[in-house]
């Protein structure tokens, strides 16, 4: 099995607000452009499948809503095997963080998030440790 942070970095809707996909309630034109995101991605169905098994309450996952997923797993015979809620701000940095001091499951999106910030911030201080030694190095021959 794909690891989720694997497949949360191929889906199509990496990069948006993570906040749109979880509506208080679905107004006809968001559900069709979210769906019309959902039907063209290429891990569309581990997204489901993730939501699905993970008995995902909040949200569009793999182009269904709540709802839908419910009667996908009822009319699929799949048990959740672990139930936990998205919290506001999920797939930011922040959202991971949230997660820690609630002490909730940290899902895929904001693992993901987190680690991207964690490769930014190595590669910022690489590249200032870089200049440094430059900086260094011309005080020394200048």
């Amino acid at each position: 099995m794909v690891s989720a942070a694997t497949w949360v970095a191929r889906a199509n809707c990496r990069g948006t607000d993570p906040d749109w996909w979880f509506p208080a309630t679905w107004t006809a034109r968001r559900l069709a452009d979210a769906r019309q995101i959902c039907g063209a991605c290429p891990v569309r169905q581990q997204c489901l499948d993730f939501a699905v098994t993970h008995a995902i309450r909040e949200g569009m996952w793999g182009g269904l809503t709540r709802s839908e997923r419910d009667e996908y797993r009822i009319a699929n015979g799949i048990k959740a095997v672990r139930s936990y809620t998205i919290t506001k701000g999920c797939g930011t940095p922040a959202g991971y963080q949230h997660h820690l001091r609630m002490g909730t499951h940290i899902c895929a999106a904001c693992t993901m998030a987190e680690s991207e910030r964690k490769q930014k911030y190595a590669e910022r201080r690489r590249l200032a440790r870089i200049e440094a030694r430059e900086a260094t190095s011309n005080d020394r021959t200048g």
